[in-house]
């Protein structure tokens, strides 16, 4: 989730020079004006330059080094024609504060012109973060994908399918149906690859997949476990005939020969089945995959 976290907008946008000229000396020339219709010939000096090095300040701050200069020349000019009366027209005092006031306008508009370009280097390093993190989620959601789901056929993994059937078994109990797990290997596949190549047995698998999924209901799971091993539940059977029919589905999935490879070359492929029923063979998967596998491998006549 990214989070928009927005900073002062002043420090955010470098206001071109000529803006920051006029918009200095059109504040101070404002701002002059009011201060001569509050002070005007007073002699309350202090304040009087306090509010003056405030407005270049404010200058500076809100446009920039250029707006805060323009200020400062501004104040300059008006101190020129318009001195006031008392110690302050004295030379020594009047250049004091046109060093002060330039000073601050320097000082004030370069700590603007940092800030800035912080900001910048935030929003910078902010999208960079944002962009690393959403990596960071997308490889997290693919490592959980990979977890789940089997990589070459798109299949759900062991994982998944136990996490199944273990919500199929619930189910069975309370509306006394019958589930199923079968296990399918295919046949001599490990010729496959010796002879044809990996690329051509992966292609094997993958259309193998896709037989046994459209083969089987809506409500029923293929997956794949490992190498060219196979597993598929059933569930809501009313009658264990039902696992028979299932069954066969498969084996008749794959009497078509597969054509894979350029050129197109046709394989036939074959299969071997053993299976395992709830609540007659087991209640739990580790159980079920033991009888299911045992029965494969009497399937395969192997000991």
């Amino acid at each position: 989730m990214s989070r928009n976290r927005e900073g002062p907008e002043v420090f955010r946008r470098a206001v071109p020079v000529p803006w920051q000229i006029a918009g200095g000396t059109l504040f101070t020339v404002l701002a002059v004006g009011a201060l001569l219709a509050i002070f005007g010939r007073s002699e309350a000096l202090g304040p009087l330059l306090a509010v003056q090095v405030l407005i270049v300040v404010i200058a500076a701050a809100g446009g920039g080094l250029f707006a805060g200069l323009a200020a400062a020349l501004i104040l300059v000019i008006v101190h020129v024609v318009l001195p006031i009366p008392g110690q302050f027209a004295h030379t020594a005092w009047f250049a004091l504060f046109v060093i002060a006031t330039a000073t601050m306008a320097v000082l004030v508009g370069l700590l603007r012109e940092d800030l800035g370009r912080i900001g910048s280097d935030l929003d910078t390093t902010r999208s960079l973060l944002d962009a690393a993190n959403a990596r960071i989620e997308r490889s997290k959601e693919m490592e959980a994908m990979r977890a789940y789901y089997d990589p070459l056929t798109d299949l759900p993994s062991r994982r998944l399918v136990a996490d199944r059937f273990g919500q199929i078994m619930p189910q069975a109990r309370r509306t006394s149906t019958y589930a199923a797990l079968l296990l399918l290997d295919l046949n001599k596949f490990k010729e496959v690859n010796q002879t044809f190549g990996r690329d051509i047995g992966d292609e094997v698998l993958r259309q193998v997949g896709l037989r046994l999924n459209t083969a089987m209901r809506r409500g029923d799971t293929v997956g794949r476990l490992d190498g060219n091993k196979f597993v598929v539940l059933l569930t809501a059977l009313t009658e264990r005939s039902g696992i028979d029919i299932a069954a066969q589905k498969l084996l008749n999935a794959l009497a078509d020969p597969i054509a894979v490879g350029r050129p197109v070359r046709e394989l036939h492929v074959s299969a071997s089945i053993g299976l395992a029923v709830f609540p007659d063979d087991g209640d739990d998967w580790e159980k079920l995959y033991q009888i299911a596998d045992e029965a494969l491998r009497v399937a395969k006549g192997k000991p």
